[in-house]
């Protein structure tokens, strides 16, 4: 659900907001090594906790936040941990760790955090429905070795409150014209809560058993999507976006797959409508560029982003924005599957920095 030239006209803003909501504003050191950041408009406790490698209840408990859902934009917040460190809620416990939901978390930032699939994490604590977790629960942190055993059959999933068809096949690796077929969906835009969609296991494959690398395991399983990486930070600097909320962003689309195009006609990596590609053609000025070209499909994706980000003024709504359109989010607020794209988006950022 791309946004069109013409809604962009909307909110163009005087400047780019020079350090964008996911790139902290480093204030400085305070005693005893804890680090303070200015919190800029759009982000959200659990999103700097998960780029700090803490959680969200710790860093409120740090601050003296009631309130873990509101933070004022401009205020500065105490970082008790050095950045990258594990989260003071976690303790070594032989060949995995443990960690305390805490306000606001989610088993997708959880997974990112420490650089797991959110689908080993989820088995390995045995939850059903990765979209809702207990606040006050300990779980298991998969260790070194662990791994996830490969589905013999296609497997289901329950649609969540606020899932979006996009969501679910860039959860499980699949295209969402793969996922709309193998379940019989018509329209692609509308999942009913509740059903049950049968996601094909042949395009699940088994993550690598032993990476210290935080990014996406399923990512480490494809090479050839893995060798995309220095195309996102080119474009990335061309544009003035940050390569993680790019990279971030883009998973969530399509997995990095290049050849996918949904039902609706969008297509490639940065799942980009055929309007968009028409406007970025333009905007560009090059007539030539082919949304099934890796670095053309980035290229356009990295340049509407930054329209977006220039637009709006911070990266959650630059993101929302992507998703639903700017005239929408003005007049209408965040829907529940923007805020899921948009949180699940920001819980990838850490993995890609």
């Amino acid at each position: 659900m791309l946004v069109t030239s013409v809604t962009r006209r909307l909110l163009i803003l005087a400047a780019l907001v020079s350090a964008l909501a996911l790139s902290m504003v480093v204030v400085g050191p305070t005693p005893a090594g804890a680090t303070t950041v200015r919190v800029l408009p759009g982000q959200t406790l659990s999103a700097i906790a998960a780029f700090y490698g803490t959680s969200a209840s710790a860093l409120a408990a740090a601050n003296g936040i009631a309130d873990p859902n509101h933070i004022l934009a401009g205020s500065n917040l105490t970082i008790p941990q050095t950045a990258g460190s594990p989260a003071s809620g976690v303790a070594a416990s032989g060949a995995s760790r443990t960690v305390t939901v805490g306000t606001g978390d989610t088993l997708t930032a959880i997974a990112a955090r420490y650089g797991v699939s959110v689908a080993s994490l989820a088995g390995a604590n045995g939850i059903a429905d990765v979209n809702h977790i207990l606040l006050g629960s300990t779980l298991a942190i998969p260790g070194p070795g662990t791994t996830v055993a490969p589905a013999t059959a296609s497997r289901s999933v329950t649609v969540a409150l606020g899932d979006t068809l996009t969501a679910i096949a860039a959860r499980y690796g699949v295209s969402v014209a793969t996922l709309a077929a193998a379940n019989g969906i018509a329209n692609p835009n509308s999942v009913i809560a509740g059903t049950h969609l049968v996601v094909p296991a042949a395009a699940a494959p088994t993550p690598p058993s032993v990476s210290n690398s935080p990014l996406p395991p399923l990512l480490l399983a494809y090479p050839d999507r893995l060798a995309l990486r220095p195309l996102f930070v080119q474009w990335a600097n061309e544009f003035g976006v940050p390569a993680a909320l790019l990279e971030a962003m883009c998973w969530w689309e399509s997995g990095w797959q290049a050849q996918v195009v949904s039902p609706t006609g969008a297509v490639g990596i940065g799942q980009l409508e055929p309007a968009t590609v028409a406007q970025m053609r333009a905007q560009l000025g090059q007539p030539g560029l082919n949304a099934l070209v890796p670095s053309d499909n980035i290229e356009m994706s990295a340049g509407f982003l930054a329209d977006l980000l220039r637009a709006t003024g911070n990266a959650r709504s630059a993101l929302a924005s992507y998703y639903q359109g700017i005239a929408s989010l003005e007049m209408l607020g965040e829907f529940p599957s923007t805020f899921q794209y948009v949180s699940g988006i920001t819980a990838y950022v850490p993995a890609f920095s």
